[in-house]
């Protein structure tokens, strides 16, 4: 009886050990990776801004200068990128509107990683302000990165801003209030482009939808690609690194989303 008593009782541990080791710590894999990065090429620009920006000369285009050495036996090339530090998918670090803010290379990583809480504004107008209202039909956690798909595409007429459903200065207020981690979005820019052009720039409020998140160091990302392909899933986590610049102002991202 005693033997048989150690015996139940030494089963039981390994079940329980194993138990433990199965329920462990070991990550689960997605079901599927989404890239939410558009390709980095030299029309970028116009893609993401559409032919008037792109042709005034405020910002530079993305221009590569390859580097190739080749013999009959050697091949290699490397590449020369000129490029703005806030286009295609990228993020703001709070030194981009604040002199003394921290730069893209001191954000700690772990806030480019999240569980996303997803709005879909595609059925707003064009230039339509999103208030704090809009972003209250879903529970946002602290450590939630909230995504707005606003369903941009980039005007393809000359003469026309690239409009969208922007953020508004006081919905940036409200989600800075809920300590989220980061703000993603496909717009080209958080304000509103059209009305930014009539603004003056010693407003107070221009520019408040990007200072009220970065004053409390939570990152801003901009120009994400291929949110229809997360819309309306139960569970994604966003996953974003940027390349880690010295004092950057911006950074570049390669940004994911995990499909649970």
């Amino acid at each position: 009886m005693i033997g048989t008593n150690i015996s139940r009782a030494f089963f039981s541990l390994i079940v329980v050990l194993l138990a433990v080791a199965c329920s462990g710590h070991e990550p689960r894999m997605p079901k599927q990776f989404v890239d939410l990065s558009p390709t980095i090429g030299p029309d970028l620009l116009e893609h993401q801004f559409g032919p008037m920006i792109a042709n005034s000369g405020y910002m530079p285009k993305p221009n590569f200068e390859h580097m190739v050495e080749q013999d009959a036996n050697f091949y290699s090339v490397m590449s020369v990128v000129t490029m703005l530090n806030h286009l295609g998918s990228h993020a703001d670090p709070p030194s981009h509107v604040f002199e003394s803010g921290i730069s893209i290379d001191q954000i700690p990583l772990d806030r480019f990683y999240g569980e996303v809480v997803f709005f879909d504004f595609r059925s707003r107008p064009r230039n339509h302000p999103l208030t704090s209202a809009d972003f209250k039909s879903k529970t946002i956690g602290p450590d939630s990165v909230v995504i707005a798909y606003v369903g941009f595409e980039a005007p393809t007429e000359p003469g026309v801003l690239p409009a969208y459903p922007y953020l508004t200065g006081e919905a940036a207020h409200y989600l800075a209030s809920m300590r989220i981690k980061a703000f993603g979005t496909d717009m080209p820019g958080l304000m509103s482009i059209v009305n930014s052009t009539r603004a003056s720039a010693d407003d107070p409020q221009v520019f408040e939808e990007h200072t009220a998140l970065l004053e409390k160091e939570i990152v801003v990302i901009e120009g994400l690609a291929n949110l229809d392909k997360i819309a309306g899933l139960p569970r994604v986590i966003f996953v974003g690194f940027p390349i880690k610049l010295e004092k950057g102002t911006g950074g570049p991202l390669r940004a994911v989303g995990l499909v649970y």
